[in-house]
């Protein structure tokens, strides 16, 4: 299995139109291009693209791998938290990841 994470920005100016409309726009049309992107991989390896707007959507094949994720580990691991810990994690990377962004760029 191939995962390939992208974060997005609905803000910029490419996607202010589109993200208006409901969240979670954005990347989904993130995963789109990744899934066109790496095509050739799908005869080798399952290929996961995980997308995520930098304001907490996720993108609808995010959500789904997410949560199949999630309930997988749940039942291995009989703990119902699980899937939710797992979304909180991923969140938190993606905001930890954005303030680091933003105060290298603020430093320079």
């Amino acid at each position: 299995m191939v995962w390939d994470v992208t974060v997005v920005s609905r803000l910029a100016a490419s996607y202010v139109n589109r993200a208006a409309t409901d969240a979670g726009t954005v990347a989904d049309m993130a995963a789109s291009r990744k899934e066109e992107k790496y095509t050739s991989l799908s005869t080798t390896y399952i290929f996961e693209p995980i997308a995520v707007e930098n304001l907490e959507g996720f993108s609808s094949f995010s959500l789904h791998f997410i949560s199949e994720l999630g309930h997988w580990i749940h039942t291995h691991s009989a703990d119902v938290q699980e899937g939710l810990l797992l979304f909180q994690c991923i969140t938190i990377a993606v905001q930890c990841f954005c303030k680091t962004l933003i105060v290298s760029i603020l430093d320079s």
